[in-house]
């Protein structure tokens, strides 16, 4: 509810079940959530106090990142930023996220019992849910001080076959997107049926959609397609999958296809994934057509099929606990995306290194190749990236940097990238000029009490719009630069209340030396109860913002949000959006949202209104969004 400018591009429904080990606890808590996510930072330290209370009575619980490598690097500052102690992991392939969350968003949390079945699930958090799942957690554990200790071994999980449905449809009427050239009504019907069967460690999953567009600008289209499927039989030392995979080698600085559903961006590798565990060494090698996500639900268009192929290997070695070495080799093949219609072909190996000594955490990559069809002439593409982060008692510092040239391995006629950055990213801004940029950046967390937390960044970062650099390829760079300084801070309340303020300061520079980019931002976020049942959100996201085209534009834009929730029974939020940004649009955009809770982490969602529109960016993967005047309807069941 608290960014409510994602209503407009919630992403399509994940299925939920669970991955099967030899032996499991009483209970497992998986609690999705991510550095960028709002919410999430008034959750996080309710989870953690569940952990502390239940993890002695036999409940496992784990947080689960969803951050793509961008912000990756912030994790350890970020949890120690709330004092968090609860164990947690990075979901770099998506893999959980597909399993477990049914909407793809967060913060996101799932109960299973012994068995790996549901027996709880949230999606979304207000003040009071925590109640809730205590509430689930002591139904499936007995409650704690009846507890005995004696009982808390694992249970081992059986063999029978269980499975799991979820089901998502979308209805929407696009009344105007304030566009004079393609303007006109739209309306839509959108169906996902996602199916699961798991059998111990073994999985069949599928995914089919179906779309039904009426556009009185483009015409009625239509679409039906088994979008996707997969095979994973996992033996322990041998795992093979077929059919859709996403994937990540090393930071994800070469290869990195997962979900970020917030975005609508989904694109997988429907071919083959082995995967090779012994001792302390891994292997990994992949191959197939990559497979976008053929409904775009921001553009709500049906996108065609794509012939681009990749295929890899990856070799890791854990010597110890928290530390890993990997190298790989990736090769591409992009049939017509040169920009002349010609094929693109690319190929590189690269390395990649993390070393965790407990109150230090260094890690790099770097990695160089050939690249054919995309340019006049072959190039080079090679980049390095590196971090570190340290915890000096309550503060921890984080220092990374970045050399990127002609770093670009996607598709560039679709917007398809087959990698991620790994640094210098803001989850609301984007670098222009990526693929040949450097920098660095530093960042410092202060647990000032229990209760109350600081932080500062800084970046700067230069970027070619030529390709040249003057250190390899000899003569003057004509470069770009950019910083953006920016921090805040989160307090927490005795009663649950939380407030959350943040603000900062970006300038960027075109090549030539002139502005090009002047904004200040400011954040705030709070939420408190106002009775034993209810509890209240407020919001607002704003922006002044000088943009440098052919004359300077000056222009604001924000969104502000008043809601009211009933914990476990859903919410309603009243919206104001604002926007100076293009004269013929409209200034104000007001809007209304309800959420109807259903079991096992379902929601009814009813939108109605305006929207601004914009950048929206999730840890560095950013997408602009049209304005929008009409109405949407989602609903979630999971079975």
């Amino acid at each position: 509810m608290k960014r409510v400018a994602t209503v407009f591009v919630l992403g399509l429904v994940l299925s939920a079940t669970v991955p099967a080990n030899a032996l499991e606890p009483r209970g497992t808590l998986y609690a999705f959530f991510a550095t960028w996510c709002v919410p999430c930072r008034a959750e996080l330290p309710e989870i953690d106090e569940i952990n502390h209370k239940y993890a002695p009575l036999g409940l496992k619980v784990v947080l689960v990142s969803i951050d793509s490598p961008s912000s990756a690097s912030e994790l350890p500052g970020f949890l120690a930023q709330y004092g968090i102690t609860t164990p947690w992991i990075l979901d770099s392939e998506s893999e959980l996220l597909v399993r477990f969350n049914p909407t793809g968003g967060v913060p996101f949390t799932v109960l299973l019992d012994p068995k790996g079945r549901k027996v709880y699930a949230r999606s979304g958090y207000e003040p009071g849910d925590e109640a809730h799942l205590a509430a689930a957690i002591e139904e499936l554990l007995g409650p704690a001080e009846k507890a005995d200790a004696g009982d808390l071994e694992g249970v081992p999980i059986g063999q029978e076959v269980h499975g799991n449905l979820t089901v998502r449809g979308l209805g929407l009427w696009r009344h105007s997107k304030f566009d004079a050239t393609g303007d006109g009504d739209l309306g839509g019907i959108v169906t996902r049926i996602e199916p699961q069967l798991r059998f111990g460690p073994h999985s069949v999953s599928a995914r089919m959609d179906s779309v039904i567009l009426g556009d009185e600008v483009d015409g009625s289209s239509a679409d039906l397609r088994l979008e996707r499927f997969l095979v994973d039989l996992d033996f322990r030392s041998v795992r093979l999958r077929a059919g859709d995979n996403y994937i990540q080698f090393g930071r994800g600085m070469s290869l990195s296809l997962r979900r970020v559903d917030t975005l609508g961006t989904d694109t997988s590798l429907r071919g083959g994934r082995l995967d090779v565990k012994s001792g302390i060494f891994r292997a990994t090698a992949v191959g197939g057509v990559v497979n976008p996500q053929n409904f775009d639900p921001i553009d709500m268009r049906i996108l065609g099929d794509l012939k681009d192929w990749i295929t890899g290997i990856e070799l890791r070695i854990l010597p110890r606990q928290g530390m890993e070495v990997g190298a790989y080799a990736v090769a591409a093949g992009l049939p017509g995306a040169a920009p002349d219609g010609g094929d693109i072909l690319w190929a590189v190996g690269g390395g990649s290194t993390s070393l965790d000594f407990g109150k230090v955490r260094v890690g790099a990559e770097g990695a160089a190749g050939l690249r054919r069809g995309f340019a006049t002439r072959d190039e080079t593409p090679w980049g390095v990236t590196g971090s570190i982060s340290s915890d000096i008692g309550p503060v921890t510092w984080l220092v990374e940097g970045k050399y990127y040239r002609h770093w670009n391995l996607g598709r560039p006629d679709r917007v398809l990238a087959y990698h991620e950055p790994a640094t210098l990213e803001r989850a609301d801004q984007q670098i222009p000029g990526n693929e040949d940029s450097h920098g660095w950046r530093t960042r410092l967390d202060w647990l000032a009490t229990p209760n109350l937390t600081f932080y500062a960044n800084g970046l700067l970062y230069w970027y070619s719009v030529n390709g040249s650099s003057p250190l390899f390829d000899g003569g003057a760079w004509q470069k770009g630069r950019a910083w953006h300084a920016y921090g805040g801070f989160d307090l927490k309340a005795g009663d649950n209340s939380t407030i959350q303020v943040a603000g900062g300061y970006r300038d960027e520079n075109a090549p030539d030396g002139a502005d090009s980019v002047n904004l200040w931002h400011l954040d705030f976020d709070a939420t408190f109860p106002i009775s034993r049942m209810f509890s209240m959100t407020l919001s607002l996201n704003h922006v002044s913002e000088t943009k440098v085209t052919f004359s300077a534009h000056d222009f604001v834009r924000g969104l502000a949000t008043v809601g009211l929730a009933w914990p476990g029974k859903g919410s309603i939020a009243f919206l104001y959006g604002y926007s100076t940004e293009i004269p013929a649009n409209p200034t104000h955009y007001p809007g209304g949202e309800v959420k109807v809770v259903l079991p096992l982490g379902g929601e009814l969602r009813v939108f109605g209104g305006m929207l601004a529109g914009g950048r929206v960016c999730v840890s560095g993967t950013c997408r602009d969004l049209p304005p929008f005047e009409g109405a949407r309807l989602d609903l979630v069941l999971n079975l």
